[in-house]
């Protein structure tokens, strides 16, 4: 652990063994206790294998580290089995206490033709979903609202492959109910990647 502003080492603290891809976010709680969250596995096949066999999502999951660095201990708290990847979170709430994540959602309702987003409430610990059979969502992006008043207030925009048609589109989404606003159709198939696109 690090003080972000100074960059001074506090303290380390060690734990079971895992592996995390990507983490989701992570803050400091009223009660002085550091809430991080990540989808994590217990090895690093994911990276490791890839593209040697037929990926498989089933043994990441969500979880939750609360760190207390007075008693320099970590418990971690499994929120879901399911697979979430990809997050990402209203940008200004980087490092603060947020309630939604968006996320690729790989073993969707036992999709095996294509995968899902999802919306993580993980105040309630409730999800709503976007999945349509045959399609590949890429990394979900979240657009505020400029005159939001609540955090899930704007759309989510992410590039996703249509395997049956070899086609590619944009789709729009409404952050707050999940449900598809606009699909933009691109000229050609965009393979899924990791991270953001630029299309001109």
């Amino acid at each position: 652990v690090f003080d972000k502003k100074t960059g001074n080492f506090i303290s380390e603290i060690n734990t079971q063994a895992m592996f995390a891809f990507h983490h989701i976010n992570a803050f400091e709680g009223k009660d002085g206790l550091i809430n991080l969250y990540l989808s994590a596995s217990d090895n690093a096949d994911l990276v490791v294998k890839v593209g040697e066999t037929e990926t498989k999502y089933g043994h990441v999951q969500l979880q939750k580290m609360v760190i207390d660095l007075n008693k320099s201990s970590i418990d971690i708290i499994c929120l879901s089995k399911e697979s979430y990847e990809l997050p990402s979170i209203k940008e200004n709430l980087v490092g603060r206490e947020n309630q939604y994540f968006y996320a690729v959602w790989f073993n969707a309702l036992g999709n095996k033709k294509g995968s899902g987003l999802a919306k993580y409430d993980i105040k309630n610990n409730k999800t709503n979903h976007w999945l349509h059979e045959g399609l590949s969502p890429g990394e979900p992006l979240f657009v505020s609202n400029p005159s939001a008043k609540n955090e899930d207030d704007g759309v989510i925009l992410s590039v996703v492959y249509d395997k049956s048609n070899k086609e590619g589109f944009l789709v729009i989404i409404d952050a707050h109910s999940m449900k598809e606003l606009a699909r933009a159709k691109m000229p050609q198939a965009l393979p899924i990647g990791f991270h953001g696109r630029f299309i001109k």
